[in-house]
């Protein structure tokens, strides 16, 4: 949304929405709070007092109003689209109100990929490679998600024992390494964060002595001009190795790959991967296949208290670094609630950083703490500690004063409300002048 000519976004919702699967939205506005759903998950956020989801003039579906930044027009299928009316069935009887543009059908005939889903350390997709010797290069394609940092996408053996080729994850990077005999011929890199859980494209290609190893297109590109031909001896493997049978043409080095892996293609020739669950086509173990069982532990988050989510196939991990919060979701803070608590802990007059509610949503804030023999005072600063000259205003004329603390409002109530006696002083210096009918200087509390 955008009150002005800059586009801000208010919010956002959900992630990997790019599973083939039907998704619900459902945009709903009440006076200056809207509502975003997508499935089963809601996000409320506040929208400024000019902007009414039902005084739009004009509602684009399916393309992006500006040209400017990343993007682009929505490629996929939509039904049911409501805006008090159907604006399906208004599209589809060639309603007035409803202009269509481009390539627009009433059907969804989006093309199904079929991905193969690395759930175990013990995963492996072993195909044979078909494509014959003589052409002098090789070709291999294919697209892949994840959240480890680390993992074996592919191997295979170069022709006539000439060294063992690994294509892998090390962190988020692609790395390409060719060895013989335990010495690395050749490695290159391309790429970075490859562990964001998205589709990343791979192709690695080797003809007339240029090798060329890609992610996401111009995303990240290497080159080298090995002097020896780059080729697949029979067999390349994909994910990890066979272990039970200690395989001799496999041998990974690395982490096994978990993840999601789909179009396949070698020598330019898609893989079969319903052929592959069928077993008529190569070999495989511990492999789910016409699926991506992807999941976003981060989405939404866990991390309490601004902690930042990172994750891996199995686990989530909350990074609780300055945010005054500790434990496996930033829940148990790492300050005491009072300054009494301080005081019982040894410690004498000073500055502390309070948390008044514990692990709840109130901020930690720093506080002096006065520390008597009788009680313990928690000094909450303000920016007003000078001395204002007031001048004489006849008749119910009033001189404001503005008090801004430190604390924000929800801090200042709850430190009052957890306190056995709370006041504020304030010094009124005078002469010939009366306050409450009193004369001299004094002191309100």
């Amino acid at each position: 949304t955008s009150s002005s000519s800059e586009p801000r976004q208010l919010t956002s919702l959900s992630s990997l929405l790019d599973d083939q699967h039907w998704h619900h939205v459902v945009l709903r506005q009440k006076n200056s709070q809207l509502n975003l759903t997508v499935d089963k998950h809601t996000e409320t956020v506040w929208t400024p007092e000019e902007f009414n989801l039902w005084d739009v003039k004009l509602l684009t579906v399916g393309a992006a109003q500006t040209t400017a930044g990343p993007r682009k027009n929505f490629q996929g299928c939509m039904e049911n689209l409501m805006y008090s009316v159907n604006l399906t069935e208004l599209a589809k009887s060639n309603d007035q109100q409803v202009h269509i543009r481009g390539n627009v059908t009433f059907s969804c005939a989006e093309p199904v990929s079929v991905a193969v889903t690395f759930p175990s350390p013990h995963s492996f997709l072993q195909l044979p490679w078909t494509a014959p010797s003589s052409s002098g290069g090789m070709s291999i394609g294919f697209q892949f998600r994840t959240w480890n940092k680390a993992g074996l996408l592919l191997t295979f053996d170069l022709p006539r024992q000439g060294g063992e080729v690994w294509l892998y994850l090390n962190d988020a990077r692609l790395y390409l390494q060719i060895q013989k005999g335990g010495r690395v011929l050749l490695e290159l890199s391309a790429g970075s964060a490859l562990n964001d859980g998205q589709w990343h494209v791979v192709d690695l290609t080797s003809r007339r002595g240029h090798l060329t190893v890609s992610v996401d297109k111009q995303g990240g590109v290497a080159h080298a001009s090995p002097s020896f031909p780059v080729a697949v001896s029979n067999h390349i493997f994909f994910g990890g190795c066979p272990g039970e049978d200690h395989n001799q043409d496999c041998r990974n080095p690395h982490n096994t790959f978990q993840g999601c892996m789909r179009l396949l293609a070698l020598d330019n020739q898609p893989v079969d991967l319903i052929m592959v669950q069928q077993r008529l086509l190569g070999n495989y173990s511990q492999l789910q296949i016409d699926m991506c069982d992807i999941i976003d532990r981060c989405s939404p988050s866990h991390c309490e208290h601004g902690g930042l989510c990172s994750q891996t196939w199995t686990v989530f991990h909350c990074n609780c670094s300055d945010s005054g919060y500790s434990g496996a979701t930033c829940h148990s803070s790492v300050y005491e609630q009072s300054c009494e608590a301080y005081k019982h802990n040894g410690n004498t007059s000073g500055y502390f950083y309070i948390d008044v509610d514990g692990g709840g949503p109130i901020k930690p804030q720093l506080v002096y703490c006065n520390m008597t023999e009788e009680n313990t005072w928690m000094v909450i600063q303000h920016n007003n500690t000078e001395l204002t000259k007031v001048r004489p205003s006849p008749g119910e004329n009033q001189h404001l004063v503005h008090f801004d603390y430190m604390s924000e409002e929800e801090q200042l109530k709850t430190i009052i409300h957890q306190s056995e006696h709370c006041q504020q002083e304030l010094s009124y210096h005078c002469k010939k002048s009366r306050l409450l009918n009193t004369q001299g200087r004094k002191y309100l509390h």
